[in-house]
């Protein structure tokens, strides 16, 4: 007797065997006992998971010699016939070598004659998408207005090529993935009657191949079952060319170590038993995922795995942060994309591999928002930059010693400002914060800021303080001092401390411990006491 592979020994034939496609089952089952049933039915979905068994269950259930019924006997002449796609009342066309216009005319000449032996003509149609435009436009007409005694599925992996004319004339289902639970629970089924040994970690690994698609999983496990009586999961791995998952999970703890030079053995290794760059790269991205939902989420996330790897999971969580995780995933994304372009895959895998085992001398992005919070963005920080801006003319010192240039090894304090010629001795006493900057009054002016960037460049003077009918604020250097003294900064500024202090203030911002301002210049303070005047704006 000729041996029949395992995907077709155990196709579904009743819409109670069908795996992890309930809802879509379901509803063709209520649509036959209400007397429902449309003319046209679109199936679309991935490969292998149950598109055309659901068309041959639906075309039983409708030509069933003793009768119309959600529940087809599978015995009479009808149903063996459909089952293995031989009826002559329901012809499977495949769409890939039958695409041509002149077949889709055929097929309307044929629609006319009535069914041979049975209630209805259904006409299965695989990879319809193949069909050209023409064949599409002929076959509309029929398709929308049919004879009584005919029926069309179509099913494709690809909905998005089909014309609309053609999808409005169709009931559409899509059907979607198996969940990786559904197929382990069939091959453990379906090996128990084999009498298969297959270890439980294993089959999570032939699920998780397959991608939710059954008939990938199962051809897997035939495949396996020829070659070894016993499936263990090195003959799996060997078979799939997979690294285990303990040597995976080996390879993510040095490179959170950045131990590079352990790595790069066990990848050598590993390509020297056959594992292609682009499955590893797989892997590590399945691993590193599967990180970030256990960190997220626990154990009981959504995470297709053995309690094995589970517990693997659970013990590396904390090696990443999610924000690393993420990072990680984007470094696995690229080099995926390098292996495309560059001309040596295992090249592009180190590149990767090097980035990330240097994940951990990058500055985080915390210590970055508080320097900016403090002095604006990074780039346009002098300090930031290290390149200094000329001082203004009346507060340039010749003698003044220049700027060291900062370590490049140096770690830049949050709050820490660049290095400044020291001040006059005489004025050094004036630097210190004083207290009434903490009153109810300066915490109100505070928050009747409009930005947290403004009010961290406010924060960051040397001397903030009230006199009279002026908001003064003193800096030892000029970013800062530039940037609130900026016209829209300026009026946000005194509006708010209008609104804190409960008098208009104006502004004034001065730069360099020895710095004069416009107030402070004789001449002007001479005029404005003559002729009785004050300072509306500053040039």
């Amino acid at each position: 007797m000729t041996y029949r592979v395992l995907a077709r020994e155990y196709r579904p034939r009743t819409f109670d065997e069908v795996v992890g496609q309930q809802a879509i089952a379901q509803t063709l089952r209520n649509s036959i006992e209400l007397g429902k049933v449309a003319h046209a039915y679109l199936f679309t979905g991935p490969r292998g998971v149950g598109k055309t068994t659901m068309a041959r269950i639906l075309a039983k259930a409708l030509n069933c010699w003793k009768g119309t019924s959600p529940q087809p006997c599978n015995q009479c002449e009808s149903c063996i016939r459909i089952q293995e796609g031989t009826d002559i009342d329901v012809p499977e066309i495949d769409g890939a070598s039958n695409n041509r216009v002149e077949e889709v005319r055929t097929l309307r000449s044929n629609i006319q004659y009535h069914p041979v032996r049975s209630r209805f003509k259904i006409y299965i149609i695989d990879e319809v998408h193949m069909l050209t435009i023409s064949a599409f436009n002929a076959l509309l007409k029929t398709l929308e207005e049919p004879p009584a005694h005919v029926k069309f599925i179509f099913a494709t992996t690809e909905p998005h090529k089909l014309p609309e004319t053609i999808i409005s004339r169709c009931q559409r289902f899509d059907f979607r993935r198996i969940p990786s639970s559904s197929i382990v629970e069939l091959l453990r089924t379906i090996a128990e009657r084999e009498k298969l040994k297959v270890a439980d970690d294993v089959l999570w690994s032939i699920a998780r191949y397959a991608d939710g698609g059954l008939r990938d999983a199962l051809s897997l496990l035939d495949q396996l079952n020829a070659w070894e009586e016993q499936v263990t999961p090195e003959k799996l791995r060997e078979l799939l060319g997979l690294l285990p998952r303990p040597e995976l999970g080996e390879i993510v703890a040095k490179l959170r170590k950045g131990d590079l030079g352990s790595v790069l053995p066990l990848v050598a290794r590993s390509l020297e038993q056959g594992i292609e760059p682009s499955a590893l790269a797989e892997q590590l991205v399945q691993h590193y995922r599967d990180l970030l939902v256990v960190k997220c989420c626990g154990t009981k996330g959504p995470v297709e795995a053995s309690e094995e790897v589970l517990a693997l999971l659970d013990s590396q969580k904390e090696l990443y942060s999610e924000e690393e995780l993420l990072y990680v995933l984007s470094i696995l994304a690229q080099c995926m994309r390098w292996m495309k372009t560059l001309g040596s895959s295992r090249t592009a895998l180190e590149l990767g591999l090097l980035k990330i085992a240097k994940l951990g001398q990058i500055q985080r992005l915390s210590e970055l928002s508080r320097e900016a919070t403090a002095y604006g963005s990074g780039d346009e920080s002098p300090a930031a930059s290290g390149v200094s801006e000329p001082s203004p003319p009346d507060t340039e010192k010749p003698a003044a010693p220049a700027k060291r240039a900062r370590p490049a090894n140096a770690k830049k304090h949050p709050h820490a400002r660049a290095p400044q010629p020291p001040p006059p001795p005489a004025e050094e006493a004036d630097t210190a914060p004083p207290q009434q900057t903490e009153s109810p009054e300066w915490e109100a002016f505070y928050r009747a800021l409009p930005s947290q960037t403004l009010q961290g460049f406010i924060r960051a003077a040397d001397e903030r303080k009230v006199e009279g009918e002026r908001l003064i604020l003193r800096y030892k250097t000029k970013f800062p001092a530039e940037r609130v003294a900026q016209p829209q900064n300026r009026e946000a500024v005194e509006q708010a401390s209008r609104q804190a202090f409960g008098r208009p203030l104006q502004l004034v911002v001065e730069v360099g411990a020895s710095a004069t301002t416009i107030h402070e210049d004789p001449g002007v303070a001479a005029a404005l006491k003559i002729f009785r005047g004050r300072i509306v704006k500053e040039e």
